[in-house]
């Protein structure tokens, strides 16, 4: 199912696996996929350096506003999202090939206890959205390449490269746990229909079955929390930084009639975006593969049960609430809907500290001098007024 994103994903030197005749995803040190990677991420570390040595250049050698500087802060965010990547090699990588090999032993087990061919609606969907992202993030950077730092024109594939492996390892978590909310909920449904079901023959065999299943699907979800978290985590921590410098970026050229407001707004759209989707599709696993079946198992009214389905019902419940399926990074950062607002918050009080600091800084007492001047940034010429005395 997620063969197309792993395709991607594997092109562009993030995830150097092999397929074996069995269908499952192997790794090994000697061989052509590892070589692959090695040359390419070399590559690629090699632009990332010498656009970051150039952005360095412009930032602290060169005259530059307060926009210039922010906007090459966040250059320097997105390409730093590269150089983590030999830290997730270490850490990802053999958790990666055992999620996806444990859904292959899963669909297995899933067609003996449901009785039913294991189908999935995602395929033409996660085809689609492989097609799109490189497209969209080419013509994203293409778009707003006058205003990204770059000597030549091949620095543009540095911000490229990074953000498609961005949006891939997102899509591949975010349908992960969309299959996972599918199966959960066919486990529920299945549940509910067999303890309400007036054959009692079987009932609790059927449930033990439901119950084994439920439990190889809890294993999945901690093993794919694992196998993105370090990615995840430092992602989302520079999504946090992007975003709040964005915010204030854009609430700037706002003020101050700077028509590069609408690069800033959407910069922040986009990573709201990319911390909130992660979040709320954790919230709603949690919901379907653990706060709903608990809530229906424990609606059930025991006394109009056998002795062995009621035990098997109880042992169900208990299954539940010991292996609850929090949606987390690794266990280290838990994500859903409490997670998001605490960084929208946290951004809200971080600007309205900037903010006032700003505020307070120019109400103070001073002689200013007035100035005019030409710079050239980033290649562009711009007359502009600056305070000496108060400007940042």
């Amino acid at each position: 199912q997620m063969w197309p994103l792993l395709i991607i994903y594997r092109l562009l030197c993030r995830f150097p696996f092999r397929r074996t005749a069995e269908g499952t995803l192997e790794l090994k040190m000697f061989s052509f996929q590892t070589a692959y990677f090695v040359i390419g991420f070399t590559v690629q570390t090699y632009l990332v350096l010498d656009n970051t040595h150039g952005i360095f250049q412009v930032m602290f050698y060169q005259e530059t506003d307060f926009a210039e500087v922010v906007t090459g802060g966040l250059c320097l965010c997105i390409l730093a999202i590269h150089l983590f990547v030999p830290f997730s090699v270490v850490k990802e990588w053999k958790y990666m090939c055992e999620v996806f090999n444990k859904w292959i032993i899963f669909q297995d087990k899933y067609k003996e206890v449901i009785r039913t061919e294991y189908r999935t609606k995602l395929n033409v969907v996660v085809a689609i959205v492989s097609g799109v992202i490189p497209v969209v993030t080419m013509g994203a950077t293409v778009l707003h390449s006058y205003v990204l730092y770059h000597k030549e024109w091949y620095h543009l594939l540095s911000y490229i490269f990074v953000l498609t492996s961005v949006c891939v390892l997102y899509g591949i978590w975010v349908f992960s746990l969309t299959e996972i909310i599918n199966v959960a909920d066919t486990i529920r449904s299945r549940s509910f229909e067999i303890i309400h079901s007036k054959d009692n023959i079987e009932k609790s065999h059927e449930l033990y079955s439901l119950r084994i299943l439920w439990h190889e699907l809890s294993i999945i979800v901690r093993f794919s929390s694992t196998a993105v978290a370090c990615s995840m985590i430092f992602t989302a921590a520079t999504g946090v930084i992007i975003f709040i410098a964005s915010a204030y970026g854009f609430m700037k050229c706002v003020a101050i009639g700077d028509e590069r407001y609408f690069l800033f707004f959407t910069i922040m759209l986009g990573m709201g975006l990319v911390l909130c989707v992660p979040c709320e599709i954790g919230y709603r696993t949690t919901l379907h593969a653990g706060t709903y079946i608990v809530e229906m198992l424990s609606s059930v009214n025991m006394l109009e049960l056998d002795e062995l389905t009621a035990r098997e019902v109880d042992l169900f419940l208990q299954a539940v609430y010991a292996n609850y399926p929090d949606i987390s990074y690794g266990g280290m950062v838990t994500v859903n809907r409490e997670t998001i607002t605490s960084i929208f918050s946290a951004t809200v009080t971080y600007l309205i500290v900037l903010l006032q600091l700003r505020i307070n800084h120019k109400l103070q007492p001073t002689s200013p001098t007035f100035v005019s001047k030409i710079t050239n940034v980033a290649g562009r010429g711009e007359f502009e007024e600056l305070n000496t005395s108060s400007s940042l």
